[in-house]
Formats: structure tokens, sequence, C-alpha cells
């Protein structure tokens, strides 16, 4: 074996040694970390960390057949006449910036609202939700799997 090589397995070496102790010593804690992260439960835990409110779609399908929550669309207008959940608002995020609270004139700042963009990848939803607390809306909960994975569970929807 060449010189050259040899560091290179004991770096190898000191990698695995260094994963495989991490790895037990993960096991010995009283409540292991989870190997892998699951994205959309780490997209909620962010929700929450901004002080909003975060919903499943079982949840956000229960507050939606009670009628005591606004659904706000956050997508642009093209995606929201390409398919919405019914009675949802379009209030894209880029108008948080340009002149929103015009646009919210006709919600009164103690309706409860949900928003909700495409899918748990999309940030435009949380975004929004951080800008109508801002703007002085309390009841705002985030529906973070978004309208994606409403309409894939066959839930009601509507095209504009």
């Amino acid at each position: 074996m060449s010189r050259l090589s040899i560091p290179w397995l004991e770096m190898a070496f000191l990698c695995l040694l260094a994963a495989g102790l991490a790895y037990a010593g993960n096991l010995l804690r009283p409540e292991p970390l989870p190997l892998w992260a699951d994205y959309f439960q780490t997209k909620i835990a962010e929700t929450r960390a901004k002080g909003l409110g975060a919903v499943s779609i079982a949840e956000a399908k229960r507050l939606y057949d009670a009628k005591s929550f606004l659904f706000i669309d956050a997508r642009e207008p093209d995606e929201f006449a390409g398919g919405h959940l019914p009675g949802a608002r379009n209030i894209p995020f880029e108008t948080a910036y340009a002149g929103l609270d015009s646009v919210l004139d006709y919600i009164p700042k103690r309706q409860a609202l949900v928003v909700y963009c495409s899918n748990a990848a999309c940030p435009k939803s949380r975004d929004l939700g951080e800008q109508l607390k801002f703007l002085g809306y309390r009841d705002i909960l985030i529906m973070s799997e978004g309208y994606d994975a409403w309409a894939a569970k066959g839930l009601p929807t509507e095209a504009k």
C-alpha cells in the first residue's frame, strides 16, 4: 500500500468510529432522537415556533365543516384559479408587502383564519400568517400540508 492511502483509511475509520459512538450514545438517552426527521413534523414545529398554530388536513377539514374559520389561500392567483378550497379567499403572499391592509379591510380582526399554500415545502402560508399576526389577527392556523394534500385526499375543491 502506498503511504498516501494510509491516512485516508485512518480518517475513514475514525469517521465510522465517531458515527458508531454517536449512534450508541443516542440509544442510551432516555428519549433517543430520531435518526431521520419527518419533514412535515419539522414544518409544524417551525410554524409553532413563530407563534402560529398548525393544523393537519384532518383538523382543517373539521374546522372547514364547522364553518368557524375563514380559509386564506396564499398562492398566486393563477394557482388559486386552478383549484382551491370552496369559500377560500386568495391573498397572495406578495400582497403582504404591497397594500395588504386594503385587501384585508373586509376581514374583521377577530375572524379566525386558516392559511394554506401548495404543500409543506411552500413557505408562503407561514410567511403570510406572520404578516397577518403583525397586522393584528390573533387566531391564525397554518395548514402546513397545503392544498395539494387536501385535494389528494378527495376533499372539496373548486376552480374559478
